[in-house]
């Protein structure tokens, strides 16, 4: 799901895995490029050209990543990612306190799946922003976007086509990554909010929904607002008299055969979300799930701060947990893991000037 914009981000501070800085390498005078042909019986020819292959220059940046992707499958209310200072929490153990400051981004990528073919309940993917100092501090929203997987089906594309509008896209991640890269920004999300100090801040409160919901689900719709049910479209019925069968046997008398199973499939939506910050002063944040709570008529209701707040003190993390990554700097042998991670990555993009020759400026 990761694209290659944020590829490079998965290098987490707080995973028990030391950045590791890519070696830049030596840069030596290559042979010219050469073509060989080898006949195959006279009836074709395999065709080997010897191209150059040197390190990517550049490096990586120092802006800290707040990276929630794991678990990247949530069937629970939880906590995916905390930055939260540990005191006062049910589960200190799911809180860096670590703070951010300035220029930081903020990646989400998880995927809501019912426990069975007939769960339709809507995940909320909230996340929510403290300031723990003594002023108000600002954050200003450079970018904002984000993406069911409705609205970015996963498609097959050709090994190569040009997107000269942004068009072309493979899933919600694919196309999150397309509008960043091209500059766009979703007008549902805010330029800048202003934090008081000791107060925490709703900056996304979307659904993973299930079903077709009746309300938008881009975040927008107030929190604590109930989402009603689609309305109900009666249905009539009619069939002639000879038509209408007994209901224990068929037309000849005989016993009605039963009804054929159908395996249905369990109802699955991802979300992905990718947000340019610049704060004023240290903020601290938390990415959370929590299923809308159903109110007496059954229809749901989107949570309130509130409930987030909740979930944020009582809560626990959501498990099962993915695979964590292989740690490059001790590997020696075995299988490598590039596992989805949950913490604050070290870098935002990669920066570099590629030329054609060996000369390369950085």
């Amino acid at each position: 799901m990761l694209s290659a914009l944020v590829a490079f981000t998965l290098s987490p501070l707080f995973a028990q895995i030391p950045f590791a800085q890519i070696p830049q390498g030596e840069i030596t005078e290559p042979n010219p490029a050469e073509t060989i042909l080898f006949s195959r019986d006279g009836t074709y020819a395999e065709v080997i050209r010897h191209q150059q292959v040197r390190p990517l220059p550049g490096q990586l940046d120092d802006i800290p990543v707040f990276n929630s992707n794991s678990p990247e499958v949530v069937q629970q209310n939880g906590i995916l990612l905390s930055t939260f200072p540990t005191d006062g929490m049910a589960t200190p153990s799911a809180h860096l306190d670590y703070a951010f400051n300035g220029r930081f981004d903020i990646f989400a990528h998880h995927i809501a799946r019912g426990v069975n073919p007939d769960d339709r309940r809507t995940l909320f993917l909230g996340v929510v922003v403290y300031n723990p100092g003594t002023e108000p501090v600002e954050i200003s929203i450079q970018q904002g976007v984000s993406y069911l997987s409705q609205e970015a089906p996963f498609i097959e594309l050709p090994a190569m086509r040009l997107s000269s509008n942004g068009n072309v896209f493979a899933g919600p991640g694919s196309r999150t990554a397309t509008d960043i890269l091209r500059g766009a920004s979703q007008a549902s999300w805010p330029t800048s909010i202003t934090i008081p100090p000791g107060h925490v801040h709703l900056l996304m409160n979307t659904p993973i929904p299930l079903r077709q919901l009746t309300v938008p689900v881009n975040g927008s719709y107030p929190q604590g607002e109930v989402i009603p049910k689609p309305p109900i479209r009666p249905v009539t019925l009619t069939a002639a008299a000879d038509q209408i069968l007994n209901l224990e046997t068929g037309e000849a008398g005989e016993v009605a055969p039963p009804p054929r199973v159908i395996q249905r499939p369990i109802p699955s939506n991802g979300r992905t979300a990718m947000m340019y910050l610049t704060s004023s002063g240290p903020v601290h944040l938390a990415s959370l799930a929590r299923y809308a709570d159903t109110t007496p008529t059954g229809n749901e209701r989107v949570p309130t701060l509130r409930d987030w707040l909740e979930v944020l003190k009582q809560g626990q993390l959501v498990t099962p947990r993915d695979i964590p990554p292989t740690n490059p700097d001790t590997y020696r042998f075995g299988r490598f893991y590039y596992g989805r991670v949950a913490g604050v990555a070290k870098g935002s993009s990669w920066k570099t000037t590629l030329t054609d020759g060996p000369t390369l400026a950085c």
